[in-house]
């Protein structure tokens, strides 16, 4: 009771009524939680005024049944909203029969388990997505972190065919005149990236995933075109 009490007044809840068959108690209590303690003798007067009702004694049987219910709905015609009604006592304090009562709302330890429940599953479920997405990002980033190893293969291998490139657009072009020398290295230009951007591009993304058992690329790629990096060759 003193939990529900502490909740409701930190949510910002107006004014907090606290009844006990034993006023002391119900004072002790009002104070602790910044309530105002009401004789029990005046349940059906607030039960008539309040928003919600949160019952949890030791009574064994029901103090809130259908009769009391129908007896303060011309105390409540001047309310708008309904009766939240929550029963944390066992066994109940409120009969069962009365959620079929108009405008109230009945919630007893079965609503709130089956809520507490739900939102753990709920929970369950963002927190697997959550780690899906985590790990997915992780993969992702794994693999570029990987890629960026094979740019310096990628800039061996351009670099040694552009050598190539020009050493053969020389020798091709050397008695050319200026304009057919400028096509002739503009279309073998062209023809180059053409060639190099599909393998360059594929070696980024095999790159990535070596990791996980995929063949090395791009230990391969040096193998097979002889590339040698500068701190190699030094």
């Amino acid at each position: 009771a003193e939990l529900a009490a502490k909740s409701l007044a930190h949510f910002g809840f107006g004014t907090i009524w606290i009844m006990n068959r034993t006023p002391e108690r119900a004072g002790e209590l009002a104070a602790r939680v910044g309530g105002e303690a009401v004789l029990w003798e005046e349940l059906h007067a607030k039960l008539g005024r309040a928003d919600a009702v949160f019952a949890c004694t030791a009574a064994t049987t029901p103090l809130i049944d259908v009769s009391m219910i129908k007896k303060i709905k011309s105390d409540r015609s001047h309310r708008r909203g309904p009766l939240f009604l929550v029963d944390l006592a066992v066994p109940r304090n409120i009969d069962p029969r009365v959620r079929k009562s108009d405008g109230v709302f009945l919630y007893d330890l079965d609503d709130l388990q089956s809520m507490i429940e739900q939102n753990q599953k709920r929970r369950s479920l963002a927190a697997q997505e959550g780690k899906t997405i985590i790990d997915g990002e992780a993969l992702k980033f794994d693999r570029w972190l990987l890629s960026l190893g094979a740019g310096e293969s990628i800039r061996l291998l351009r670099s040694k065919w552009e050598r190539i490139h020009h050493a053969e657009l020389d020798r091709m072009t050397k008695n050319l005149g200026p304009d057919e020398r400028e096509r002739m290295a503009r279309f073998s230009h062209n023809v180059l990236k053409k060639i190099l951007h599909g393998p360059t591009v594929r070696l980024r993304d095999v790159a990535g995933m070596k990791r996980n058992g995929h063949p090395d690329y791009e230990k391969s790629l040096r193998e097979l075109f002889d590339l040698v990096s500068d701190e190699d060759d030094s």
